[in-house]
């Protein structure tokens, strides 16, 4: 239920490895895409919902997911691949999450997220369908194991990282 994360600038990279939000930083994506809420490196610039549902245009229908990423607004942004096509699509977490983390031990963050989760389901990627996950037994774990010390956001938790000197983890892609 950990996460460890890399710690860029005012970004937190961070890469879902299992549906129980374990979470392992490994990539660094630049400026352009922490400042928009869609971002599609391509010239053929569609938001996902018309990607996946623009038939002219002759899209594949299975998308690959590659990470997600939470920035300085504290909003989780999901990144997608098409195979054939070569189109990289980003969907946009609407809603700023809260985090949970332990600050008596900075060298490994630890915190998770208070919010509904946007889990998608996979199956369905491609068809336009989207799931929602709960989370909040997850959290009532950690409450009750006292593992956090308090609420913050992600700009809250990225000041704090700053008042402490934390570097970045080594980057491992």
């Amino acid at each position: 239920m950990k996460i460890n994360a890399v710690l860029i600038g005012d970004e937190i990279f961070v890469n879902t490895k299992t549906q129980y939000l374990y979470y392992e930083g490994i990539t660094v994506i630049d400026d352009y895409y922490g400042k928009y809420g869609w971002w599609i490196p391509s010239p053929n610039s569609l938001r996902l919902e018309e990607a996946l549902t623009a038939e002219e245009n002759k899209l594949e229908k299975e998308w690959c997911y590659i990470s997600s990423v939470i920035d300085v607004s504290g909003r989780i942004k999901d990144v997608y691949w098409a195979k054939e096509s070569g189109w990289r699509v980003t969907l946009h977490q609407s809603t700023p999450v809260r985090l949970l983390y332990d600050h008596s031990d900075t060298s490994e963050l630890a915190f998770t997220i208070e919010t509904l989760s946007v889990r998608k389901d996979l199956d369905n990627v491609g068809k336009g369908k989207w799931s929602i996950e709960r989370i909040e037994e997850i959290l009532g774990h950690f409450k009750a194991n006292n593992k956090f010390k308090r609420w913050c956001t992600l700009p809250e938790l990225v000041e704090e990282l700053k008042k402490r000197d934390c570097k970045p983890l080594p980057f491992n892609p």
